[in-house]
């Protein structure tokens, strides 16, 4: 592996520390967690399979950033700055307003169960709920997979239905509400779509200043 690939790999991981340092210390917020579900949450069932999904995004926080790096190093650079603001605005989101939510008592002995036993005893509190970092991190990654254009549509296809699978996943291991799904979603897009423009502004601006 050359010195490069090394450097952005250490580049991932430490974000990646930064990452889950930081959504533990938010947990200490001094503010009282808010309830906001819907009618519709109580509609969605409980499907512990999913827990596979759900472990996943662990591994694609590293892996789909390096398929980024190695395919398209434009796009792997606008995915890590918008990645970094997304943690920020996220943090501040978590300290000031902090969600919660309502979890299954789950009985069953079954493998799925089990590990989704493990995940709850591991996610206590249940703080930090709104935006999902799950789904927020999955959208980012999503619009990059879909503007890399080195990566085949075959990789491409797999990949989003894997991120899509890992949003799925929050809902149905009763983790997140649909308001943390969709404000992840706003969220995401809303800084994509800035930070894609910033971007277009200074290339031009470079132009014209290279001229």
């Amino acid at each position: 592996m050359a010195k490069k690939d090394i450097q952005t790999l250490l580049k991932i991981i430490i974000i990646v520390l930064i990452q889950t340092i930081g959504y533990l210390l938010v947990k200490y917020t001094p503010m009282s967690p808010h309830l906001i579900e819907c009618s519709w949450d109580h509609m969605i069932p409980f499907i512990p399979q999913f827990i596979y999904f759900y472990i996943s995004w662990y591994f694609m926080l590293l892996i789909i950033p390096y398929i980024l790096y190695k395919q398209d190093e434009k796009s792997f650079n606008n995915y890590m700055k918008i990645y970094k603001i997304t943690l920020i605005v996220s943090f501040l989101i978590y300290f000031i307003y902090p969600t919660t939510i309502n979890r299954p008592l789950i009985i069953s002995s079954g493998i799925s169960d089990q590990l989704t036993n493990l995940l709850y005893r591991i996610d206590t509190p249940v703080l930090n709920c709104m935006p999902s970092m799950h789904c927020l991190i999955c959208f980012i990654q999503m619009f990059y997979l879909i503007k890399c254009k080195r990566l085949t549509q075959k990789w491409k296809i797999i990949l989003i239905v894997w991120e899509l699978l890992i949003v799925l996943s929050t809902v149905l291991l009763k983790q997140h509400l649909i308001i943390d799904g969709i404000t992840a979603l706003i969220i995401a897009f809303t800084i994509y779509i800035i930070v894609e423009k910033e971007i277009k502004i200074q290339i031009k601006l470079d132009k014209k200043t290279n001229k």
